[in-house]
């Protein structure tokens, strides 16, 4: 999908619907990037920090290995509090990488995933099947 992979010091906006996998994805790359000593910043309009370690707990990670480390800050705010609308004009300016989740209703419900801007690497933009399960998440090749 990236053929480079994210620039250090970059920032990438996660986009979909709600239940296209949006949190998962976040929490599974800043719990990598904690691995590795790097801090993280998740900003949340829909789940609170308590929320966000319910949610590690269901994908079998310690608390330690998240929100409790002291190198991932959580920004939440409610929504209802919020202009989306002009939050989201004065973001996009500053994002480097968009990452697009997508959710397709039909006979079943189908998750993709694409990455449709970087900066500094190049990416294929096409539509990669998304599979969520209780142990996290993974990417199929695209058809």
């Amino acid at each position: 999908m990236i053929k480079t992979g994210w620039r250090r010091g970059t920032s990438t906006l996660v986009s979909g619907p709600a239940g296209a996998g949006r949190t998962v994805l976040g929490l599974h790359f800043l719990r990598e990037g904690l691995r590795h000593g790097e801090p993280g910043l998740i900003v949340t309009f829909q789940e609170n920090p308590t929320q966000l370690s319910r949610m590690c707990a269901s994908l079998g990670w310690r608390p330690d290995e998240m929100p409790a480390c002291g190198a991932l800050d959580v920004f939440y705010t409610s929504p209802v509090e919020l202009q989306i609308d002009s939050i989201v004009g004065e973001i996009m300016p500053m994002v480097d990488n968009i990452v697009l989740l997508e959710l397709h209703l039909g006979d079943t419900v189908e998750r993709t995933i694409r990455v449709t801007k970087t900066r500094g690497s190049a990416h294929d933009g096409r539509r990669y099947p998304l599979l969520i399960s209780a142990t996290g998440m993974a990417v199929e090749r695209a058809r």
